[in-house]
């Protein structure tokens, strides 16, 4: 039940953002709407990196555990969710920089989850062991 809740509010960060940016972006910061787009297009490319980067993460730094990574990946998130609306609307580098790493954090954060729960760690540790 813990999992199911926390997909859920991954997935309200994550396509909140993916919905929620380039408005945000074209109505405050003042971008044109074309620019918004493409600057939130950053929100899904990021978040490729971002999944192999907690596999990588979960598998090499924390020896097969999915939850530590996730939980530092959504610490992350909740600090850079946080910091997104204060960035001021004429700083135009800062907006597609903080949306890169909601990106890279909420993507990664959400295989890491859906690994914690489909996966046994010990069925990964034969294949992973070091011959």
């Amino acid at each position: 039940m813990t999992m199911a809740f926390g997909l859920f509010f991954l997935n309200i960060v994550r396509y909140g953002f993916m919905n929620w940016a380039p408005t945000y972006m074209f109505e405050v910061q003042k971008a044109h709407i074309s620019v918004a787009a493409y600057k939130a297009m950053a929100i899904p490319l990021a978040g490729s990196l971002g999944a192999i980067f907690a596999g990588w993460l979960s598998d090499r730094v924390f020896h097969l555990r999915r939850a530590p990574a996730c939980a530092i990946m959504l610490l992350a998130l909740a600090f850079f969710t946080w910091l997104f609306p204060q960035i001021p609307g004429a700083n135009w580098v800062a907006s597609p920089a903080v949306l890169i790493m909601i990106g890279f954090l909420t993507y990664g954060s959400h295989v890491a989850m859906h690994h914690i729960w489909g996966l046994d760690s010990t069925l990964l540790r034969v294949y992973l062991k070091p011959r």
